[in-house]
């Protein structure tokens, strides 16, 4: 029995002895410590008992020595940690004066949402305010008068120009729009709009194109096009895009702003012995359609 209690002395408080006691004699209370405080008190102990032993009379103030120390780590660490409230006090303040993060749509959208704001104009005596009003009362009077007064057609155009516009408020009120004001604009424009001026809603039907085809697409750039280029090196250019529209589904603006610079081969060995290399190309396409502020290449 005096041997386990023993081993569950050291085991609680480590090869030091008891824990350090307060001026009042009583036991000092233990809270959470890391592995590495641990060690370090321990150390400090294995170092105090030392000098007890050589000092002899000085026992107790090598006690009150190792206690300080232990008082030090502690308001070290406090400070540590007003340290760390004071920077997130300050990160928040920072961010507070910042205001909300706006879109970054591309150039050619934030053109377009300048267009529509020009529209707008025209017919509201304050603008901005009726913008930020964000009343459908308004903005149906604008679409009708946007149709009424242009060559607008189809029901996808006039529905384009609505997702521009409430792009604009979202740009000047710093906010989306009000989900109800949403909800109604996008079932008047099908169900009113569409019908008063007869507008197209038909689908534009989106044709696959399989390997036959481009080989007949091939075919006639090469054997049957009569058509003089300025320089025939405009014709082997066409023909790589023929095949890149096909194989990748690209849009054709995205293939001419192609560089020889975009366009990287790699070459890997056969995986049967005897036949040719593997040819694999890598495009880099920089004039694609933005989500999230970014471009998808």
């Amino acid at each position: 029995l005096p041997r386990r209690f023993a081993q569950r002395q050291t085991l609680r408080h480590g090869r030091g002895g008891a824990p350090p006691t307060l001026p009042n004699g009583e036991e000092q209370p233990r809270a959470y410590e890391s592995r590495v405080k641990l060690k370090r008190r321990n150390r400090a102990r294995k170092s105090n008992s030392a000098y007890d032993g050589n000092s002899g009379p000085d026992s107790d103030s090598a006690k009150d020595s190792g206690y300080n120390s232990l008082s030090d780590s502690e308001s070290d660490s406090e400070s540590d940690v007003d340290t760390e409230a004071m920077d997130v006090e300050r990160m928040m303040r920072e961010f507070e004066e910042e205001g909300v993060t706006l879109s970054n749509p591309c150039d050619e959208t934030k053109a377009m949402m300048e267009v529509e704001l020009e529209k707008w104009e025209e017919i509201m005596q304050d603008p901005h305010r009726a913008l930020k009003m964000c009343e459908a009362s308004y903005f149906k009077t604008y679409l009708f008068w946007r149709v009424k007064h242009s060559r607008i057609k189809k029901e996808s155009s006039i529905i384009t120009r609505w997702k521009f516009l409430s792009m604009k408020y979202a740009q000047l009120a710093e906010e989306y729009m009000n989900e109800s004001v949403l909800y109604d604009m996008r079932n008047w424009i099908p169900q009113v709009l569409t019908p008063t001026f007869g507008l197209d809603d038909s689908e534009k039907e989106k044709s696959g194109l399989f390997v036959e085809d481009l080989c007949r697409l091939q075919n006639a750039h090469w054997v049957r096009d009569t058509e003089v280029f300025a320089h025939e090196r405009l014709r082997v250019q066409l023909s790589p895009f023929l095949a890149l529209a096909g194989c990748t589904a690209t849009r054709p603006k995205a293939l001419v702003g192609l560089r020889y610079e975009d366009i990287e081969f790699q070459l890997f060995p056969p995986r049967v012995k005897g036949r040719p290399p593997i040819v694999i190309m890598k495009l880099n396409l920089k004039r694609v359609k933005r989500s999230g502020g970014k471009r998808k290449g």
